[in-house]
C-alpha cells in the first residue's frame, strides 16, 4: 500500500500550506494543512497518516520516513534543507530520495511536491 501526497503552496497572503495525501489502497484523499515553518511529521500525524513516529520526532527511529516521488523535488528540498548527520545515520546509505518527515519543515515552495509513504 503506497500513500502519496501532493503539497501545494496556497495563494494570497496566507501562511498556510495545503496538500492532499492520497491513500491508493483506500482510494481516499486526505486534506492536510500546515503553517509555514511547521514540521511535516506533525502535519502527517495530525491528519492520522499511518506512520508510527515512535521516537517522538527526535530523529532516532526512522518510522516517519517518506520518499519523494520525483528525484528533482528531492534535490530542491535537499538543497534548501540538507539532512543532518543524525538523519543520514538513521536512513543509511540508501537514502536517495528518502527523508525523515521529522526533519523537513514547510517553507514557501514554488512547485508541487509528491511523497510516497
Amino acid at each position: 500500500d503506497m500513500l502519496w501526497g501532493v503539497f501545494r503552496r496556497g495563494f494570497g497572503t496566507s501562511k498556510m500550506i495545503r496538500f492532499n495525501a492520497f491513500v491508493e489502497a483506500a482510494n481516499t484523499a486526505i486534506p492536510i494543512e500546515a503553517r509555514e515553518g511547521s514540521m511535516l511529521a506533525e502535519s502527517l500525524r495530525k491528519a492520522n497518516i499511518p506512520l508510527s513516529f515512535e521516537c517522538g520526532f527526535n530523529c532516532e527511529c526512522g518510522t516517519c520516513a517518506i520518499q519523494f516521488k520525483n528525484p528533482d523535488t528531492y534535490d530542491v528540498v535537499f538543497q534548501e534543507q540538507p539532512p543532518k548527520a543524525e538523519e543520514r545515520s538513521v536512513l543509511g546509505p540508501t537514502s536517495n530520495t528518502f527523508r525523515l518527515s521529522c526533519q523537513i519543515f514547510f517553507f514557501k515552495q514554488k512547485t508541487a511536491y509528491e511523497i510516497i509513504i
